[in-house]
């Protein structure tokens, strides 16, 4: 970042990921769980335009996480 002129958004990200100090969990949802993400964006834009309420898109992302680590046929992923 020296010397970067940067905002102060991707300056405070800058420095919480210097701050982890390599203590960071990469996600990699939507490659590993397609079908999971496809919901999740679909309640996303639920939540995000009004159509459906905070804890019912806990409810349903919850459900989505169930039905996924139940699925024999899908490779699960685990942090390193």
């Amino acid at each position: 970042m020296e010397g970067a002129n940067a905002t102060s958004f991707m300056k405070s990200q800058v420095a919480m990921a210097e701050a982890a100090a390599g203590n960071v969990i990469i996600q990699n949802i939507a490659g590993w769980y397609d079908a999971m993400w496809k919901g999740l964006e679909a309640l996303s834009t639920q939540l995000l335009t009004g159509k459906i309420k905070p804890q019912e898109f806990c409810d349903e992302a919850q459900k989505l996480a169930d039905q996924t680590a139940k699925d024999p046929d899908i490779k699960k992923y685990k942090r390193m």
